[in-house]
Protein backbone atom coordinates (compact mmCIF):
# COMPACT_ATOMS: atom_id res chain seq x y z
CA UNK A 1 0.00 0.00 0.00
CA UNK A 2 1.30 3.30 -0.93
CA UNK A 3 1.53 6.19 1.50
CA UNK A 4 -1.45 8.09 -0.55
CA UNK A 5 -3.16 5.37 -1.01
CA UNK A 6 -2.55 4.61 3.22
CA UNK A 7 -3.55 8.60 4.02
CA UNK A 8 -6.75 8.11 1.69
CA UNK A 9 -7.90 5.06 3.62
CA UNK A 10 -7.46 6.68 6.83
CA UNK A 11 -7.49 10.33 6.52
CA UNK A 12 -8.91 11.26 10.05
CA UNK A 13 -6.20 8.87 11.87
CA UNK A 14 -3.45 9.94 10.26
CA UNK A 15 -4.73 13.75 10.24
CA UNK A 16 -4.48 13.18 14.36
CA UNK A 17 -1.69 11.34 14.62
CA UNK A 18 0.08 14.00 12.92
CA UNK A 19 -1.53 17.01 14.91
CA UNK A 20 -0.27 15.24 18.13
CA UNK A 21 3.02 14.54 16.43
CA UNK A 22 4.13 17.83 15.59
CA UNK A 23 4.14 19.53 18.52
CA UNK A 24 5.96 16.95 20.15
CA UNK A 25 8.61 16.63 17.70
CA UNK A 26 9.09 20.77 17.93
CA UNK A 27 10.14 20.44 21.80
CA UNK A 28 12.04 17.05 21.16
CA UNK A 29 14.26 18.65 18.93
CA UNK A 30 15.11 21.32 21.56
CA UNK A 31 15.91 18.05 24.41
CA UNK A 32 17.75 16.26 21.89
CA UNK A 33 19.38 18.44 19.64
CA UNK A 34 20.28 21.80 21.73
CA UNK A 35 23.18 22.65 20.27
CA UNK A 36 21.67 22.78 17.18
CA UNK A 37 19.26 25.56 18.36
CA UNK A 38 21.85 27.07 20.87
CA UNK A 39 23.81 27.88 17.41
CA UNK A 40 21.25 29.81 15.55
CA UNK A 41 19.96 31.69 19.03
CA UNK A 42 23.05 32.47 19.71
CA UNK A 43 23.19 30.95 23.47
CA UNK A 44 21.58 28.33 25.94
CA UNK A 45 17.70 27.76 24.62
CA UNK A 46 14.74 27.81 27.39
CA UNK A 47 11.10 28.47 26.53
CA UNK A 48 10.06 29.42 29.96
CA UNK A 49 13.26 31.74 30.12
CA UNK A 50 12.94 32.98 26.71
CA UNK A 51 9.07 33.23 27.14
CA UNK A 52 9.28 35.57 30.77
CA UNK A 53 11.90 37.75 29.14
CA UNK A 54 10.15 38.73 25.66
CA UNK A 55 7.12 39.42 28.44
CA UNK A 56 9.70 42.00 30.48
CA UNK A 57 10.87 43.46 27.48
CA UNK A 58 6.93 43.87 25.92
CA UNK A 59 5.30 44.41 28.85
CA UNK A 60 3.36 41.55 28.16
CA UNK A 61 1.68 40.69 32.06
CA UNK A 62 -0.16 37.75 30.46
CA UNK A 63 -3.33 38.97 32.82
CA UNK A 64 -6.45 39.28 30.71
CA UNK A 65 -5.99 39.36 26.92
CA UNK A 66 -3.18 37.64 27.34
CA UNK A 67 -3.97 34.99 25.11
CA UNK A 68 -4.82 37.26 22.01
CA UNK A 69 -2.39 36.23 18.85
CA UNK A 70 -1.51 39.59 18.41
CA UNK A 71 -0.11 39.63 22.01
CA UNK A 72 1.77 36.35 21.01
CA UNK A 73 2.90 38.02 17.82
CA UNK A 74 4.08 40.30 20.04
CA UNK A 75 6.31 38.30 22.12
CA UNK A 76 7.86 35.88 18.83
CA UNK A 77 8.81 38.82 17.24
CA UNK A 78 10.74 40.02 20.54
CA UNK A 79 11.98 36.08 21.04
CA UNK A 80 11.94 34.59 17.95
CA UNK A 81 12.65 30.76 19.57
CA UNK A 82 8.72 31.15 20.87
CA UNK A 83 7.74 30.99 16.69
CA UNK A 84 8.37 27.10 17.79
CA UNK A 85 5.45 27.21 19.59
CA UNK A 86 3.03 29.13 17.02
CA UNK A 87 4.33 26.14 14.84
CA UNK A 88 3.00 23.99 17.63
CA UNK A 89 -0.26 25.48 18.15
CA UNK A 90 -0.69 25.89 14.85
CA UNK A 91 -0.24 21.69 14.29
CA UNK A 92 -3.92 20.60 13.89
CA UNK A 93 -4.02 23.01 11.00
CA UNK A 94 -0.82 22.07 9.28
CA UNK A 95 -2.05 18.76 9.93
CA UNK A 96 -5.03 18.97 8.04
CA UNK A 97 -3.46 21.20 4.77
CA UNK A 98 -1.03 17.85 5.08
CA UNK A 99 -3.73 15.22 4.46
CA UNK A 100 -5.76 16.79 2.36
CA UNK A 101 -3.02 17.84 0.21
CA UNK A 102 -1.63 14.41 0.19
CA UNK A 103 -5.34 13.19 -0.51
CA UNK A 104 -6.95 15.65 -3.03
CA UNK A 105 -3.57 17.87 -4.16
CA UNK A 106 -4.45 21.16 -4.03
CA UNK A 107 -7.87 21.26 -4.20
CA UNK A 108 -7.90 19.41 -0.81
CA UNK A 109 -6.46 22.35 0.21
CA UNK A 110 -8.24 24.91 -0.92
CA UNK A 111 -11.56 22.99 0.07
CA UNK A 112 -10.15 24.17 3.63
CA UNK A 113 -9.06 27.58 2.41
CA UNK A 114 -12.70 28.24 0.99
CA UNK A 115 -14.19 27.50 4.95
CA UNK A 116 -12.64 30.40 5.83
CA UNK A 117 -15.46 32.81 4.05
CA UNK A 118 -17.71 34.01 6.80
CA UNK A 119 -20.74 32.06 4.69
CA UNK A 120 -20.92 29.10 2.15
CA UNK A 121 -23.37 27.62 -0.81
CA UNK A 122 -26.72 28.52 0.24
CA UNK A 123 -26.12 30.36 3.43
CA UNK A 124 -26.55 33.58 1.91
CA UNK A 125 -25.39 37.42 3.56
CA UNK A 126 -28.53 37.29 5.42
CA UNK A 127 -29.14 33.89 6.90
CA UNK A 128 -25.33 33.81 8.01
CA UNK A 129 -25.82 37.42 9.74
CA UNK A 130 -28.52 35.89 11.58
CA UNK A 131 -26.21 32.93 12.68
CA UNK A 132 -23.63 35.33 13.63
CA UNK A 133 -25.95 37.30 15.61
CA UNK A 134 -27.39 34.10 17.34
CA UNK A 135 -24.10 33.19 18.36
CA UNK A 136 -22.68 36.52 19.79
CA UNK A 137 -25.95 36.27 21.88
CA UNK A 138 -25.80 32.57 22.96
CA UNK A 139 -21.90 32.78 23.63
CA UNK A 140 -22.05 36.00 26.22
CA UNK A 141 -25.26 34.56 27.83
CA UNK A 142 -23.71 31.00 28.19
CA UNK A 143 -20.67 32.93 29.80
CA UNK A 144 -21.91 34.94 31.78
CA UNK A 145 -24.38 31.73 32.93
CA UNK A 146 -20.43 30.81 33.52
CA UNK A 147 -19.93 33.46 35.96
CA UNK A 148 -23.43 33.19 37.58
CA UNK A 149 -22.76 29.55 38.45
CA UNK A 150 -18.90 30.09 40.43
CA UNK A 151 -20.89 32.93 41.85
CA UNK A 152 -23.78 31.16 43.19
CA UNK A 153 -21.44 28.23 44.34
CA UNK A 154 -19.78 30.64 46.72
CA UNK A 155 -16.92 29.91 49.07
CA UNK A 156 -13.30 29.61 47.61
CA UNK A 157 -14.67 28.92 44.29
CA UNK A 158 -16.80 32.29 43.98
CA UNK A 159 -13.80 33.83 45.67
CA UNK A 160 -11.31 33.14 42.60
CA UNK A 161 -13.01 34.83 39.81
CA UNK A 162 -14.01 38.32 39.99
CA UNK A 163 -16.32 40.44 37.28
CA UNK A 164 -14.78 42.72 34.74
CA UNK A 165 -14.95 46.16 36.08
CA UNK A 166 -15.38 46.91 32.34
CA UNK A 167 -18.31 45.49 31.57
CA UNK A 168 -19.76 48.38 30.04
CA UNK A 169 -17.13 50.13 28.31
CA UNK A 170 -16.05 50.20 25.08
CA UNK A 171 -12.51 48.37 25.97
CA UNK A 172 -14.67 44.77 26.74
CA UNK A 173 -16.36 45.00 23.27
CA UNK A 174 -13.09 45.29 21.50
CA UNK A 175 -11.36 42.80 23.75
CA UNK A 176 -14.53 40.44 23.30
CA UNK A 177 -13.97 41.16 19.14
CA UNK A 178 -10.17 40.16 19.89
CA UNK A 179 -11.44 36.67 21.60
CA UNK A 180 -13.75 35.97 18.96
CA UNK A 181 -11.08 36.26 16.02
CA UNK A 182 -7.76 36.53 17.44
CA UNK A 183 -8.01 34.07 20.47
CA UNK A 184 -4.34 32.24 19.61
CA UNK A 185 -5.78 28.80 19.91
CA UNK A 186 -8.24 28.88 18.18
CA UNK A 187 -7.16 31.04 15.25
CA UNK A 188 -4.08 28.60 15.15
CA UNK A 189 -6.55 25.28 15.25
CA UNK A 190 -9.63 26.16 13.83
CA UNK A 191 -8.72 25.53 10.06
CA UNK A 192 -7.61 22.08 11.24
CA UNK A 193 -10.76 20.57 13.53
CA UNK A 194 -13.21 22.28 11.88
CA UNK A 195 -11.95 23.09 8.21
CA UNK A 196 -10.66 19.97 7.91
CA UNK A 197 -11.73 16.95 10.55
CA UNK A 198 -15.34 17.87 11.26
CA UNK A 199 -16.51 17.97 7.62
CA UNK A 200 -14.57 14.89 6.41
CA UNK A 201 -15.88 13.03 9.91
CA UNK A 202 -19.27 14.63 8.97
CA UNK A 203 -19.80 13.24 5.59
CA UNK A 204 -17.65 9.98 6.45
CA UNK A 205 -20.40 9.08 9.47
CA UNK A 206 -23.40 10.49 8.02
CA UNK A 207 -24.24 11.93 11.28
CA UNK A 208 -22.92 16.23 12.68
CA UNK A 209 -23.62 15.02 16.14
CA UNK A 210 -21.18 11.46 15.89
CA UNK A 211 -18.90 13.19 14.14
CA UNK A 212 -18.84 16.31 16.80
CA UNK A 213 -18.62 13.69 19.80
CA UNK A 214 -15.20 12.15 18.05
CA UNK A 215 -13.62 15.55 17.17
CA UNK A 216 -14.06 16.52 21.19
CA UNK A 217 -12.60 14.12 22.40
CA UNK A 218 -10.04 14.32 19.74
CA UNK A 219 -9.05 17.82 20.38
CA UNK A 220 -9.72 17.26 24.48
CA UNK A 221 -6.37 14.09 24.04
CA UNK A 222 -4.62 16.63 21.60
CA UNK A 223 -3.73 18.73 24.55
CA UNK A 224 -2.02 15.80 26.80
CA UNK A 225 1.77 16.56 25.93
CA UNK A 226 0.82 20.25 26.52
CA UNK A 227 -0.59 19.18 30.10
CA UNK A 228 2.31 17.34 30.28
CA UNK A 229 5.11 19.57 29.44
CA UNK A 230 3.58 22.38 31.21
CA UNK A 231 3.35 21.04 34.19
CA UNK A 232 -0.71 20.62 34.47
CA UNK A 233 -0.22 16.65 35.44
CA UNK A 234 2.29 17.72 37.66
CA UNK A 235 1.00 20.02 39.57
CA UNK A 236 -2.34 18.76 40.39
CA UNK A 237 -0.84 14.92 41.00
CA UNK A 238 -1.32 11.88 38.14
CA UNK A 239 -4.77 11.10 39.99
CA UNK A 240 -6.47 14.14 39.98
CA UNK A 241 -5.63 14.79 36.31
CA UNK A 242 -6.61 11.57 35.06
CA UNK A 243 -10.06 10.85 37.34
CA UNK A 244 -11.10 14.42 37.65
CA UNK A 245 -9.67 17.41 35.57
CA UNK A 246 -9.43 14.98 32.18
CA UNK A 247 -13.20 14.23 32.37
CA UNK A 248 -14.69 17.65 32.77
CA UNK A 249 -11.87 18.88 30.31
CA UNK A 250 -12.99 16.34 27.48
CA UNK A 251 -16.51 16.89 28.05
CA UNK A 252 -16.15 20.60 27.84
CA UNK A 253 -13.88 19.87 24.68
CA UNK A 254 -17.32 17.83 23.05
CA UNK A 255 -19.72 20.41 24.45
CA UNK A 256 -18.09 23.48 22.62
CA UNK A 257 -17.25 21.07 19.56
CA UNK A 258 -21.37 20.94 19.48
CA UNK A 259 -21.63 23.95 19.18
CA UNK A 260 -19.60 25.01 17.15
CA UNK A 261 -20.06 22.55 14.73
CA UNK A 262 -23.93 23.82 14.79
CA UNK A 263 -23.18 27.39 14.09
CA UNK A 264 -20.44 25.97 11.12
CA UNK A 265 -23.74 24.30 9.75
CA UNK A 266 -25.76 27.70 9.68
CA UNK A 267 -23.70 29.46 7.51
CA UNK A 268 -23.01 26.53 5.16
CA UNK A 269 -20.03 25.15 6.36
CA UNK A 270 -17.99 28.37 7.54
CA UNK A 271 -15.11 27.89 9.69
CA UNK A 272 -15.52 30.78 11.22
CA UNK A 273 -18.38 30.48 13.78
CA UNK A 274 -16.31 27.12 14.95
CA UNK A 275 -12.55 30.28 15.25
CA UNK A 276 -15.38 32.44 17.38
CA UNK A 277 -16.79 29.62 19.43
CA UNK A 278 -13.38 28.19 20.25
CA UNK A 279 -12.36 32.05 21.06
CA UNK A 280 -14.79 32.91 23.33
CA UNK A 281 -15.35 29.89 24.84
CA UNK A 282 -11.71 30.18 25.85
CA UNK A 283 -12.93 33.55 27.24
CA UNK A 284 -9.66 36.45 27.21
CA UNK A 285 -11.92 39.27 28.60
CA UNK A 286 -13.45 36.84 31.60
CA UNK A 287 -16.93 37.32 31.39
CA UNK A 288 -17.08 33.71 33.08
CA UNK A 289 -14.94 36.05 35.87
CA UNK A 290 -11.47 37.20 35.60
CA UNK A 291 -8.83 34.71 37.56
CA UNK A 292 -5.07 34.60 37.70
CA UNK A 293 -3.55 30.80 37.19
CA UNK A 294 -6.89 28.51 37.37
CA UNK A 295 -7.65 27.77 33.75
CA UNK A 296 -5.95 24.18 34.76
CA UNK A 297 -7.51 23.18 37.50
CA UNK A 298 -10.75 20.67 38.30
CA UNK A 299 -12.88 23.67 39.51
CA UNK A 300 -12.66 25.95 36.25
CA UNK A 301 -13.73 23.35 34.56
CA UNK A 302 -15.78 21.60 36.45
CA UNK A 303 -17.83 24.84 36.30
CA UNK A 304 -18.45 25.62 32.79
CA UNK A 305 -20.16 22.05 32.14
CA UNK A 306 -23.63 22.77 33.40
CA UNK A 307 -24.39 26.06 31.28
CA UNK A 308 -22.07 24.76 27.79
CA UNK A 309 -24.94 21.12 29.04
CA UNK A 310 -28.07 23.31 28.93
CA UNK A 311 -27.35 24.97 25.41
CA UNK A 312 -26.11 21.47 23.52
CA UNK A 313 -29.24 19.83 25.04
CA UNK A 314 -31.83 22.93 23.82
CA UNK A 315 -29.55 22.61 20.06
CA UNK A 316 -30.54 19.20 20.25
CA UNK A 317 -34.13 19.36 21.48
CA UNK A 318 -34.60 21.74 18.77
CA UNK A 319 -32.46 20.25 15.70
CA UNK A 320 -31.82 16.74 17.00
CA UNK A 321 -28.39 14.77 15.61
CA UNK A 322 -28.23 16.87 11.99
CA UNK A 323 -27.55 19.80 14.35
CA UNK A 324 -28.57 22.48 11.82
CA UNK A 325 -27.15 20.14 8.94
CA UNK A 326 -28.90 17.48 6.63
CA UNK A 327 -28.43 13.75 7.18
CA UNK A 328 -28.52 11.36 3.83
CA UNK A 329 -30.86 8.49 4.15
CA UNK A 330 -28.60 5.43 4.03
CA UNK A 331 -29.12 3.07 0.76
CA UNK A 332 -29.67 -0.63 0.50
CA UNK A 333 -25.51 -1.58 1.15
CA UNK A 334 -26.13 0.82 4.30
CA UNK A 335 -23.84 3.04 2.88
CA UNK A 336 -24.72 6.93 3.14
CA UNK A 337 -25.66 8.34 -0.39
CA UNK A 338 -21.64 9.93 -1.46
CA UNK A 339 -23.16 13.15 -2.31
CA UNK A 340 -21.98 15.36 0.80
CA UNK A 341 -24.56 14.81 3.72
CA UNK A 342 -24.83 18.25 5.57
CA UNK A 343 -24.02 21.79 5.03
CA UNK A 344 -21.21 21.76 6.50
CA UNK A 345 -20.21 19.54 3.20
CA UNK A 346 -22.46 21.54 0.27
CA UNK A 347 -20.60 20.33 -2.68
CA UNK A 348 -20.43 23.93 -3.68
CA UNK A 349 -18.43 24.87 -0.87
CA UNK A 350 -15.92 21.81 -1.17
CA UNK A 351 -15.29 18.28 0.12
CA UNK A 352 -12.62 18.64 2.94
CA UNK A 353 -12.18 14.69 2.12
CA UNK A 354 -10.21 12.03 0.44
Amino acid sequence: MTMRALVSKHPFLIFFILAALIPVVLVGMLLVFPQFFEAIYGGPVNIDQATLRAAADTGVDFGPGSNFLTTFIQLCLEEPLLWLLVLGGAAPSLAGFIVAGACSGWGGVRDILIRLRPWLGDAGPGRALRAYALLAFVMIAVELAVYATRYGLGGEICATYTFPENFFSLSLVGGWLLSAFLDQGSFLEEPGWRGFAQPLLQGRMNSPLAASLLLGVAWSLWHLPRDIGFGTVEALGLAQYVFVYLPAFTANCVLVSIVATYFCNLTGGSVIPALMVHGLANDAVGLAGLSTGVTFTPSHQLTKLAPYLVLVLVLLLLKGRSLGGVVRERDARGDADRVPGSRVLDPRAGEASC
